[in-house]
């Protein structure tokens, strides 16, 4: 398993975590590509927080859903199986992963930095005698 720290990318802003809509599909079709955005686009996956709650993207690719628009993102997303079944390529399935994993990290770290600033350590003064 790759390890979390490999995949920190200080250059990512953190305003990333709050994209919605246009920006956030356009943010995904810079980092992973324009299938990768589309897909997300045709889930209604519109911003940063429902993408981290989705547990895996790529369900829908493996699914016999009568989706002409997914059924057309099958085709460059997937491997087609001898029986007419789909599944999805590794390296679309783990961008997802990774940059999940980025965005995560990004959050945590986003998290303990208010954290501090809510709570500033206490130092305590003691007068000598």
């Amino acid at each position: 398993m790759t390890n979390s720290a490999l995949l920190w990318n200080k250059s990512l802003s953190p305003s990333v975590l709050y994209l919605t809509d246009d920006d956030f599909y356009d943010f995904i079709k810079k980092q992973l590509g324009y299938h990768q955005s589309r897909l997300l686009e045709i889930q209604k996956i519109s911003c940063t927080s429902v993408f981290l709650m989705t547990d895996d993207i790529c369900d829908a690719l493996e699914l016999d859903i009568d989706c002409k628009e997914l059924n057309d993102l099958k085709e460059e997303l997937c491997f087609k199986l001898k029986d007419g079944s789909f599944i999805v390529r590794p390296g679309i399935k783990n961008s997802f992963v990774c940059l999940k994993t980025v965005m995560m990290k990004l959050t945590e770290y986003k998290f303990k930095e208010q954290s501090k600033r809510k709570n500033p350590s206490t130092t305590t003064r003691t007068d000598l005698v």
